[in-house]
């Protein structure tokens, strides 16, 4: 081998060498660049996973939410209808009491006017049954009859008429009381009381 030749063997061999130097620097590059993809790969898998694990962790959080929210519902709901019922209730009970209570007054009034009217009924009969006596004793009483509105009343109105016709007849005698005995005095005195006696039933004023 001559001198050229030895020299092109040797810029081959160092060109060679500087490809191949270079080929490693370029692997040394794709071997970094092959683990930062295999980091990233790995941190974008936690990542997914992490926010798998977030996402599950919301929807349990949600649901956990809504189903706390439903219990608080159903809990206002119920405590509402209590209330309501409570309420019901007492105003029932309310209303029974007033409604005894009403029942009370009107039985009260009821009585009331039963007795109002029982003694108005009785002030009648008694105002009537003084007008018949008063005229019964102002007039003649022989052979005359009152025609009372109450026949029940008759009996007593008979009984005044018959004690006034003595009273008139009492009276006439003491008139003449002294003429018979001379007791002229003691007449007097008889005519009197029995005048006394008659007067209410004469002038209505009994």
């Amino acid at each position: 081998m001559n001198t050229n030749e030895l020299h092109n063997a040797q810029v081959k061999l160092a060109s060679a060498q500087a490809q191949y130097e270079q080929l490693q620097e370029e692997e040394r590059r794709l071997s970094d660049v092959r683990k930062k993809l295999a980091t990233s790969k790995e941190q974008t898998r936690q990542a997914i996973d992490q926010l798998k694990i977030a996402n599950e962790a919301a929807i349990r959080n949600r649901i956990e939410a809504e189903n706390a929210a439903m219990i608080l519902q159903a809990a206002e709901d119920e405590a509402k209808a209590a209330r309501l019922n409570a309420e019901a209730a007492a105003k029932r009970a309310q209303a029974k009491e007033i409604a005894a209570a009403l029942a009370e007054i009107e039985a009260a009034a009821e009585k009331a006017d039963a007795m109002l009217l029982g003694y108005a009924e009785q002030l009648a009969t008694i105002s009537k049954l003084k007008r018949s006596v008063s005229q019964q004793l102002t007039r003649d009483f022989h052979g005359f009859h009152v025609q009372v509105p109450h026949p029940a009343m008759e009996a007593e109105i008979r009984e005044a008429s018959h004690k006034t016709s003595q009273l008139h007849m009492m009276n006439n005698a003491i008139d003449h009381a002294g003429t018979f005995d001379g007791t002229q005095a003691r007449s007097g005195q008889y005519v009197a009381q029995a005048r006394v006696i008659v007067a209410p039933y004469l002038t209505g004023t009994e």
